[in-house]
């Protein structure tokens, strides 16, 4: 995991990192997204929760 790895992006340009630093941006980036989708899971249940309780 501590090996360096160069990535070329056309628009970004060129990155070196080491593997392991790659593979803890997209855990993070799996762990944020995975975040947004609770939240905006849990306010579409609580709307309906409301308006089925207001029938």
């Amino acid at each position: 995991m501590d090996k360096e790895i160069c990535l070329e992006h056309p628009q970004f340009g060129r990155l070196e990192t080491y593997l392991v630093e790659l593979v803890q941006h997209v855990v993070n980036q799996g762990t944020y997204h995975r975040g947004n989708l609770t939240n905006r899971d849990t306010q579409v249940y609580q709307r309906i929760i409301f308006s089925i309780s207001m029938k």
